[in-house]
């Protein structure tokens, strides 16, 4: 068992036990280096193009930033080549860099800071599964592409169509909050926090947008299906309710994830991916481009015993010739209001 933690997505500069030095390339402690950071990150995003598009492009503006902790160039290219593969847009992307877990954060895994623009992995993912890896680099990589920011309309393909994956995002928030059905064990703990004061409802939708796109890209689109359909039945319940009882309608459910016919139209979060991914135009390239992703992240004998045991496990649940992989979410709570997720 492996204990992974993410640490959800925060608008504001939050004060890190370590933060990079840009001007000296090395870690170190303190304001003064976030200062450094922001002042950065705010002078690459004037000059930044309109959207780079191209894996290779990708992997060359992420060789060319300001990086530390990595132990060895090998090290630090793998990580570029799994951000670069993954394929979300990375323009938002300032400064990389593989951090130490410092004590009572011994299980986060990754970070997204949107006003530095930093991206960090922490050694702590090293000790996690392949599908883990690819969920974390999937999960920060929607931070850094958020539709509820609108500076990000130029990540989109039009003003629109960010406009209509906030929308998205914030019903799936709702349907999730008015049914009281998690998509996981992070996201039935942030549900619990936003119930009990601790985050803001912002959080919320922010954490609900990166968990989906997290389960997409790393191959759990069942766990999704699955969710949706409970989210379904439970809303139709309500709706009954509100009838019998003369409340106001309820708002009309919404879909996390396309069904399993591939050759239909995307909806859900499978249209947000399909939009951001410049490599991908159909639901059906999606799903191929999800599956190509084990490759990246996957030693090849470990996809041929991921295969042995999802078949094992669920031989009927596979989608687009996905073996699904379930794992058990279990809640985890520190000091740090942090959440995690006990993986088998």
């Amino acid at each position: 068992m492996a204990e992974t933690l993410h640490a959800p997505y925060s608008p504001l500069i939050e004060a890190p036990d370590q933060v990079i030095d840009l001007e000296f390339g090395f870690l170190t402690s303190g304001l003064e280096g976030i200062g450094r950071m922001a002042v950065a990150s705010e002078a690459k995003a004037e000059t930044a193009p309109a959207r780079i598009t191209g894996e290779a492009n990708r992997r060359n503006h992420l060789e060319n930033l300001a990086s530390a902790g990595f132990e060895s160039f090998a090290e630090h290219g793998k990580v570029i080549d799994q951000i670069a593969s993954v394929g979300l847009p990375v323009d938002n992307y300032n400064s990389l860099t593989l951090r130490p877990n410092a004590r009572g954060r011994e299980g986060v895994v990754g970070s997204w800071r949107q006003d530095m623009g930093n991206f960090s992995v922490y050694e702590a993912m090293y000790n996690t599964s392949h599908q883990e890896r690819l969920a974390t680099i999937a999960h920060e990589g929607f931070h850094a592409v958020s539709p509820l920011i609108e500076s990000n309309d130029r990540l989109y393909s039009s003003p629109e169509a960010r406009e209509k994956a906030e929308v998205h995002v914030k019903a799936v928030a709702d349907q999730s909050l008015r049914t009281g059905i998690h998509i996981d064990g992070y996201h039935q703990r942030l549900m619990h926090q936003y119930k009990a004061g601790e985050i803001d409802l912002e959080t919320f939708q922010e954490e609900t947008g990166a968990i989906m796109a997290e389960k997409a890209l790393a191959g759990n689109r069942a766990l999704l299906t699955d969710v949706q359909e409970r989210q379904y039945r439970k809303m139709e319940d309500l709706a009954r309710e509100a009838r019998v009882q003369g409340k106001p309608e309820l708002p009309s459910k919404v879909a996390l994830i396309s069904g399993d016919d591939l050759r239909h139209k995307a909806q859900g979060i499978d249209a947000t991916l399909i939009d951001l991914l410049d490599s991908v135009s159909s639901l059906e390239e999606l799903v191929a481009h999800t599956k190509g992703l084990k490759d990246k992240f996957y030693p090849r004998e470990d996809i041929a015993k991921a295969s042995e045991r999802g078949a094992a496990n669920d031989p009927d649940k596979t989608i687009g010739g996905i073996v699904v992989l379930r794992f058990v979410d279990t809640p985890y709570f520190t000091k740090y209001k942090k959440a995690a997720r006990l993986a088998a």
